[in-house]
């Protein structure tokens, strides 16, 4: 049986009650072959992000078309939100303990982007090869894969599913 554990190596959880992250132990999933396939999808999804972060600083003319008109310095949107896909890639990357939550950090992230896609559709702007609302609908229904991608491949959904038990202090 895997134990989980919700909180950092070292942390005290007086009551028990908490489910506890702990990193390295293999998931179900991943011995039935599973693994591979996630770690490929982690590493995709990470440079996925890296790569739209650091595209907002060399290509920042195309994402003005998914910033909604009624927010205000379309410029600092577009910086601030490279700068957060850059952390959660490298988040994502150099704290494999942390993956439950920042696969989730990650998922809300692609919740509060969507707002600039819908714009982009119903503002009909053209970027990223997205010149028709065929090729814009088609990106909204993609979303939701992002989303579930992040909660399925940083197993945020698998811990989230496992139900809080009391667990019992490990003796050195």
């Amino acid at each position: 049986m895997v134990t989980r554990y919700w909180l950092p190596e070292g942390s005290r959880n007086p009551d028990r009650t908490q489910l506890v992250y702990r990193p390295g132990v293999i998931d179900e999933a991943d011995r039935a072959g599973a693994g591979i396939m996630r770690a490929t999808a982690r590493w995709v999804l990470a440079l996925g992000l890296a790569f739209a972060g650091v595209s907002h600083f060399t290509n920042s003319q195309s994402f003005q078309a998914q910033v909604p008109p009624w927010m205000p310095w379309p410029g600092a949107v577009i910086a601030v939100s490279g700068v957060v896909e850059v952390a959660l890639a490298v988040a994502l990357l150099a704290l494999p303990r942390w993956r439950p939550h920042i696969g989730w950090i990650v998922a809300a992230f692609f919740v509060l982007v969507f707002p600039g896609n819908v714009s982009q559709f119903i503002t009909q702007t053209s970027a990223f090869g997205l010149d028709t609302d065929r090729a814009r609908v088609i990106r909204l229904f993609f979303q939701p894969v992002l989303i579930a991608w992040a909660l399925w491949c940083y197993g945020a959904w698998q811990a989230w599913q496992v139900p809080c038990r009391h667990t019992q202090p490990q003796r050195p």
